[in-house]
């Protein structure tokens, strides 16, 4: 049997949504498989291997697991197969990822426009120093002009900045993929492990509570009841939370509600446990749960927002500045030269 490539996403987006699509139409799960494993390509090998999973006698949940889905979606999947609603629980599973995806994609085209303009101001200065400064300072040597130590000063410091831009660029590049490797190995996040600054552990709570609502909501969306769903949270997070989260297992089996139980293992903002305070009164925790979610997603939208229209302009500056002082090094010589022939 093939393996899966897990590594690319797309599949599992185009398989679920046309199995979706298949399922909604009231056809069971053996027969839409099937349909789609003849009409859709990219996900025909996705397809093939759930078939012979489901012939040789496993659950669907098990056959999604083995072709490379995550533990949250199987185990969603798996109480649609007890409850015998498949087809809403990969309806739900769609929506889910191309959530993610639509996410990941804001991620990226907010992204691209500051990473280009980073790259040019680097280009740009690269030229400067090792294309412009060089033949410049060689003009003016040829015309003795150039031979006062302050310039000679001036030119050297020029590409010795230019040096140090890729060193530094390579050493922060170096320095946040071994801090990427470590906060794998550990099972954390990388903004986990940059969190020194009380502005930084702010931003990190704010995307831990938008993740854990979100997974919270769309468990109690498919009727899992509340103290399972935090169980099985406690299964899929980052290994530093573990024991937080087996706390508040430990009061929620004491007869503690879950508001109350993430109060006191201070990981969620205090106005997300008044929402859930709010909503154990009102019977609708899986409402609140989503209200939650998308509320702290804007917030990381908005905040991200702010830093990039600090973020243009300041590096604008950082260029105009940095070209700024190249012409001036490069007229004061010349300047110089005018007023002697003068």
């Amino acid at each position: 049997m093939r393996c899966v490539n897990t590594r690319n996403q797309k599949w599992r987006i185009d398989f679920i949504q046309d199995l979706d699509d298949v399922l909604r139409a009231g056809i069971d799960l053996t027969s839409a498989l099937r349909s789609l494993q003849k009409i859709n390509r990219s996900s025909f090998q996705a397809v093939n291997q759930c078939l012979m999973l489901l012939e040789e006698g496993q659950s669907f949940s098990l056959a999604l697991q083995q072709i490379g889905f995550s533990a949250l979606l199987c185990y969603f999947v798996q109480m649609g197969e007890q409850t015998g609603e498949i087809d809403l629980a990969v309806h739900r599973m769609h929506r889910y990822l191309t959530q993610q995806a639509q996410r990941k994609e804001k991620i990226i085209t907010t992204l691209l426009y500051p990473t280009l303009l980073a790259v040019m101001c680097v280009v740009v200065i690269e030229l400067i120093a090792f294309l412009v400064l060089p033949a410049f300072l060689g003009m003016y040597q040829s015309l003795y002009v150039a031979k006062d130590s302050a310039i000679q000063v001036l030119f050297q410091a020029g590409k010795v900045i230019a040096w140090l831009i890729p060193i530094a660029i390579f050493l922060l590049g170096s320095g946040i993929f071994v801090l990427f490797l470590v906060s794998k190995r550990k099972g954390t996040t990388v903004l986990h492990g940059i969190t020194f600054h009380s502005s930084l552990r702010n931003i990190s709570k704010i995307i831990d509570a938008r993740d854990r609502f979100e997974k919270l909501s769309f468990l109690l969306q498919g009727g899992v009841d509340v103290l399972t769903a935090v169980k099985f949270l406690a299964k899929i997070v980052p290994t530093e939370e573990k024991a937080k989260w087996l706390e508040v297992i430990s009061w929620m089996e004491s007869g503690v509600e879950i508001a109350q139980a993430f109060r006191r293992i201070d990981r969620f903002p205090d106005m997300a446990i008044d929402v859930l305070e709010l909503a154990q009164k009102t019977g609708d925790l899986q409402g609140a749960c989503e209200r939650l979610s998308a509320y702290y997603g804007r917030t990381i939208e908005r905040k991200s927002q702010r830093f990039f229209r600090m973020l243009e302009p300041t590096i604008t500056i950082v260029l105009g500045v940095i070209v700024g002082g190249a012409t001036v090094m490069i007229m004061i010589p010349m300047m110089d030269f005018v007023g002697k022939i003068a």
